[in-house]
């Protein structure tokens, strides 16, 4: 994804909503600022937004009918991760039941790293970063 910006929301499997609710809201902030239109495809557009949801713990049989489950449950047009080893917690931190947002520039070098839900602070910090990089 390098040449590209990348936000990665992750966090507890039970903050889903949550995951998604950043995402559209980022995706529908950069296009009412024209960064992107809804009609070009995810390789056209500079920044990639990536929802991803932890799902350490969840035994091997049990993923694919839980993969199967969340697919359903994932609007069109939509994309959710499952980290099944927890890996951005272990990278970037755990934050209880908050999403985590982390935002990269197209260097690949991590800009930000910030927990919470979309709206207020943490929503302002994020929607400046990447107006600042697109």
């Amino acid at each position: 994804l390098r040449g590209r910006v990348v936000v990665i929301v992750y966090g507890t499997r039970d903050a889903i909503e949550q995951h998604v609710a950043w995402g559209k809201r980022i995706d529908g902030e950069l296009r009412a600022r024209g960064v992107y239109r809804m009609e070009d495809t995810s390789e056209r557009r500079p920044v990639h937004i990536l929802a991803l949801a932890q799902m350490g713990g969840i035994p091997d049989a049990f993923r694919g009918m839980l993969r199967a489950y969340i697919r359903r449950h994932v609007e069109k047009g939509y994309s959710l991760w499952l980290d099944w080893e927890d890996r951005m917690s272990a990278l970037f931190g755990s934050h209880g039941s908050l999403p985590t947002v982390v935002v990269a520039d197209r260097e690949g070098i991590v800009r930000l790293v910030i927990s919470g839900r979309p709206e207020g602070e943490a929503w302002r910090q994020v929607s400046e970063l990447l107006l600042s990089l697109t």
